[in-house]
């Protein structure tokens, strides 16, 4: 197990991080460490070597959605609602003093670094729709992160890409939420992109999209402990992604049943 700090830096280093980059981070470090072993210094150990790579210009960016206040009426407090099966860095981050999170009560994100505001503040109440956070991550060229988690699996800019291309399976719903703003509870709505019958698509995990974006980009990849690290740019893989569904707009899915 890496606990050394200088160890940890060279490997994201040697993986490509660099100064005054943004890094949108998913993680799950019981898959690079053994569980039992996973402590807050380790988290602790791995964000300050990857914080003090990209110095004061950069940002780290973690996932702290809360989709499983859809259609409840738990209230969304950005400062103490936790996320939900985003894992412990997310929430590591998200607690951190200097985090900033933003204002949506389903798809919400952290940050620290010089363009938290930026990636938080007067975010779009569409999850995926245009100036949600993934219209600003394409926007500061941010890269994606993958510590421990194959990015298969974790890539949820895939439904913005869905969106952006107009894929058939797919339609804009809205959730009522109650919320907590400005020290009162308010019901607000916010949006998302759901499949329009779940019964009837069949989905293959991102194997296809995946096999196509590894095609057209060689993305970077280190052996750290027990697991991968994965590092590559949204804005390509948005790119490649996009062209892909307009020619193959059933591409998410393995089967659509009549």
């Amino acid at each position: 197990m890496s606990t050394n700090y200088l160890k940890i830096k060279k490997k994201y280093i040697k993986l490509g991080i660099r100064k005054g980059q943004s890094l949108y981070i998913t993680a799950d470090f019981g898959k690079i460490v053994n569980k039992r072993l996973l402590s807050k210094k380790i988290l602790n150990l791995h964000f300050n070597a990857i914080n003090e790579i990209i110095g004061k210009n950069g940002t780290i960016i973690v996932p702290t959605a809360t989709l499983n206040l859809c259609n409840t009426k738990k209230i969304f407090d950005p400062n103490l609602t936790q996320s939900f099966n985003m894992g412990v860095f997310s929430e590591f981050v998200r607690k951190k003093e200097k985090a900033k999170r933003s204002f949506h009560a389903l798809w919400s994100v952290s940050a620290i670094g010089r363009l938290a505001s930026y990636f938080t503040k007067n975010i779009s109440k569409h999850a995926f729709g245009y100036d949600s956070i993934w219209t600003r991550l394409i926007n500061k060229n941010a890269l994606s992160l993958h510590i421990g988690v194959d990015p298969r699996k974790s890539i949820s800019i895939v439904h913005y890409t869905e969106l952006m291309a107009g894929v058939p399976y797919r339609y804009t719903k809205s959730f009522n939420n109650l919320v907590k703003k400005n020290n009162k509870i308010v019901k607000t709505t916010f949006f998302h992109f759901c499949v329009i019958d779940e019964k009837k698509i069949i989905r293959d995990g991102n194997i296809k999209i995946f096999k196509n974006f590894k095609n057209k980009y060689k993305i970077k990849k280190i052996n750290f402990d027990n697991g991968k690290v994965i590092l590559f740019p949204l804005k390509k893989f948005y790119e490649i992604n996009l062209k892909f569904l307009k020619d193959n707009p059933y591409a998410w899915t393995r089967k659509v049943l009549n």
